[in-house]
């Protein structure tokens, strides 16, 4: 029994992985869980939380939603106290020491960053952003406001929360390894990109309807899938926010548009975007079965193209978008058509048979007609 019971704990592994969470969820997720921290009062027990995503995934800007779902559901004022360590010392963080004269003694004045509000009527979320941007000599302040609520002489009040966000090691931002000892410190989270996610809170916050159809007819470029460290222009959703505010200042100053677009986003995109502002008809319309209008020009014909191919990957389990799809190649010169086709059939589909569409045999059958005729 001994061998057995040792051979089981020898099996027994612990999953390290960390949960993968996308804007939204973590948005609704922490929400749930701050607000039934303070209905029950029990606001300092709640662990301190590490948020680790690409630069620009939208960290900072899910605090402030969290922020703000809180108190439209509790009727207290939250109030963020962002802290950037790199920024800081480690003796800044502490406070200046003045004399005590009774005790003959040292005291460390309260920094300004810690003076948090202590009112019933308040819930504090102090984040420590960019944590992982600082040396290890300022990440260990960290530990003791992450788990014991205090950093020195001074206590975080009983209404704080603390959360704490980073990038990765390899997004060739700066960044320091975590020890471990303050890792053991949080719970951690991951957070990815994810377009619908950002959609919905781009709509919530009066992002450009420009962009928004954009990322909607281009979706895989929302953010940028290699950080190489060389080039000077990184794509992430942050850019896009920036973006909108440039476009909204400059209104129909195209010329002008051009060149303030490739310098957030770089010159391709802003070709792509200023190409779907001029566009003579709306992609999504053939997506959504409104038109199976050809475009006139070549150059048309081949940007659609393009389009759809780098689209279908987004919906290719929808079976009325492909047929959509289906009916316009119907009428694209052969060449463009079957590119998409191809596509198309590059796919095991698994919520319907695509053979067995009737715009799909009649696609087969102009194939066909298209050959004996060559």
């Amino acid at each position: 029994m001994g061998r057995e019971i040792e051979q089981a704990d020898k099996e027994v592994s612990y999953s390290r992985d960390v949960a993968t969470l996308n804007t939204s969820h973590l948005i609704d997720t922490l929400s749930k869980s701050y607000m039934a921290f303070i209905k029950k009062n029990f606001i300092s027990k709640h662990p301190s939380v590490f948020l680790q995503g690409h630069p620009g995934v939208g960290k900072s800007a899910s605090i402030i939603s969290i922020a703000r779902r809180i108190e439209s559901e509790t009727n207290k004022k939250v109030v963020i106290t962002d802290i950037r360590l790199l920024m800081f010392n480690p003796v800044d963080l502490r406070g200046i020491p003045i004399a005590d004269k009774d005790k003959h003694t040292a005291v460390w004045l309260k920094p300004e960053i810690f003076d948090l509000s202590c009112s019933d009527d308040v819930v504090n979320i102090l984040f420590l952003d960019e944590l992982t941007s600082a040396p290890q000599s300022l990440q260990a302040a960290a530990y003791q406001i992450a788990l014991d609520r205090k950093l020195g002489e001074h206590t975080l009040p009983s209404n704080t929360f603390v959360i704490a966000a980073g990038n990765y090691q390899d997004d060739f931002s700066v960044t320091y390894a975590m020890p471990s000892a303050l890792k053991n410190r949080f719970m951690h989270f991951d957070i990815k990109t994810d377009v619908d996610a950002w959609l919905v809170w781009a709509r919530e916050n009066s992002i450009n309807p420009i962009i928004i159809n954009f990322i909607e007819r281009h979706p895989d470029l929302l953010s940028t899938q290699d950080f190489n460290p060389d080039k000077p222009i990184i794509v992430t959703p942050r850019s896009w926010e920036m973006l909108s505010v440039l476009i909204n200042a400059l209104d129909d100053e195209t010329d002008k548009l051009e060149i303030m677009i490739a310098g957030v986003v770089g010159r391709s995109l802003a070709k792509m975007i200023l190409n779907d502002i001029q566009a003579p008809y709306n992609i999504q319309d053939v997506i959504d079965g409104k038109t199976k209008d050809v475009p006139e020009s070549i150059s048309d014909i081949q940007y659609v193209t393009k389009v759809l191919e780098q689209k279908i990957d987004y919906f290719i389990e929808d079976e009325q978008k492909i047929k959509n799809i289906l009916s316009f190649i119907l009428n694209l010169p052969v060449d463009y058509g079957l590119r998409i086709f191809k596509k198309i059939l590059h796919y095991e589909i698994e919520s319907y048979k695509v053979e067995q569409l009737d715009v799909f045999k009649e696609y087969m059958n102009r194939l066909s007609t298209y050959d004996d005729a060559s």
